[in-house]
């Protein structure tokens, strides 16, 4: 469980190739989310898959 503290979010900024950007633009388009939603939902799944394989070695 996160705290209120660790839930708070801070804008940061990259840069992405123009293909990735389409690609997510044309998946979220059909649902609910914006990009920063399936940038951070994308992020959340790989950390926690890097945090399992960790686990098993």
């Amino acid at each position: 469980m996160h705290s209120l503290k660790q839930l708070e979010t801070k804008q940061i900024g990259f840069r992405m190739p123009t293909y990735l950007v389409e690609e997510i633009d044309e998946l979220t388009k059909g649902f609910d989310i914006n990009r920063s939603t399936f940038i951070v939902e994308a992020i959340r799944r790989a950390l926690k898959e890097q945090k399992d394989i960790e686990i098993l070695f």
